[in-house]
């Protein structure tokens, strides 16, 4: 099951990034998607958004407006990559 998720995840990371090349961003649906699958399943990933998030506050913004308004179990999962020095 976890390799699935990899697979899954990495689909969606790819589709992501083609999606937000488009003039209406819905990549960052599936950037999303990619996080939520890829987070628990990869611990390096976790870190990796968790730096991502503390460089780039424009990221850090608009995953935590995701985060307020995703269902509680994905939530949990997003948080985790929250930066520590806020």
């Amino acid at each position: 099951m976890r390799y699935i998720f990899i697979a899954l995840g990495v689909v969606f990371f790819i589709i992501g990034v083609v999606g937000i090349l488009t003039p209406i961003p819905f990549g960052i649906v599936f950037l999303t998607l990619s996080i939520v699958l890829l987070v628990p399943t990869v611990p390096r990933f976790a870190r990796v958004v968790q730096g991502m998030r503390g460089r780039f506050s424009l990221l850090n913004r608009g995953l935590h407006g995701i985060t307020r308004r995703a269902p509680m179990p994905y939530r949990r999962i997003l948080r985790q990559t929250e930066p520590t020095d806020l």
